[in-house]
């Protein structure tokens, strides 16, 4: 059902830990909040997966508590999956349709963005070209400028590996279009570098078995992508590697004592 636990490094104090909590992701302007999906109850695992009811929620870092967004806890729908815009004043995220059940390999889902407003929320918006498309639409992720978003798209569920690919759309919605990184099997779980250059995503086109990760160099002014190489170390015949994220670059990294 999901496990959150939050450190202080290099010490590697433990903050605070919370059950049943999915994706967490800080404030990109406010280190001390976190956005994370509140899952009341989660059965079976990956294309099995069945959540039944689950809410945008953030968690103040300061007091300690966490409270939904309003506009993202709907009694309804099943929201998840939540990410900052780089301003950290919204929030896209997914949903099912209402009166659904967020499934790992059956029906679909949409992306929305909702304004955070201190906490306040607002009204959530399906995002256009990546809502009410006939498909499933997840993973919604900002570029660094804020002016577009990449999501993936699959036929449905959220664990259909046979194929899925990832789209770009402008924040704001609109038309959205396949990206040119992409092959012919599946492709997800993409996130950006820190200075924006740089999309990694991870793709199962050397072995279906085994999802590795790929590099693609993002040019925003466009939304385009150039062909994707892989990255040595974390990929090759025996990895399986998946749900990454960039890190900047902290001076207690390199002195880390990787030994413990």
């Amino acid at each position: 059902n999901g496990f959150m636990t939050v450190l202080r490094m290099p010490e590697r104090e433990v903050i605070i830990q919370l059950p049943h909590s999915f994706m967490p992701q800080f404030n990109p302007q406010n280190s001390n909040l976190i956005a994370f999906g509140q899952v009341d109850e989660t059965i079976g695992v990956k294309d099995q997966m069945i959540v039944r009811k689950s809410d945008i929620h953030v968690l103040d870092l300061r007091t300690g508590k966490h409270h939904p967004v309003p506009g993202a806890n709907t009694k309804d729908r099943v929201e998840n999956l939540p990410y900052w815009s780089p301003d950290g004043k919204s929030l896209a995220f997914i949903r099912t349709k209402p009166g659904q059940m967020w499934h790992g390999s059956a029906g679909t889902l949409d992306i929305a963005t909702v304004p955070y407003n201190d906490g306040s929320g607002g009204i959530a918006q399906g995002l256009e070209g990546a809502s009410e498309n006939g498909k499933s639409n997840f993973l919604p992720v900002y570029s660094k400028d804020g002016r577009w978003i990449v999501f993936t798209q699959a036929p449905k569920g959220f664990f259909s590996q046979i194929r899925s690919d990832l789209w770009i759309v402008p924040a704001e919605g609109g038309k959205a279009r396949r990206m040119d990184c992409n092959s012919t099997l599946s492709e997800s779980w993409h996130r950006f570098s820190p200075d924006g250059r740089w999309m990694a995503f991870v793709t199962n086109r050397e072995d279906v078995r085994r999802p590795h990760i790929y590099l693609s160099r993002f040019h925003t002014d466009t939304g385009t992508c150039e062909p994707g190489i892989q990255i040595p170390v974390v990929s090759g015949i025996n990895a399986h590697t998946h749900a990454f994220s960039w890190t900047k670059r902290f001076d207690w990294l390199d002195d880390y004592d990787l030994s413990h």
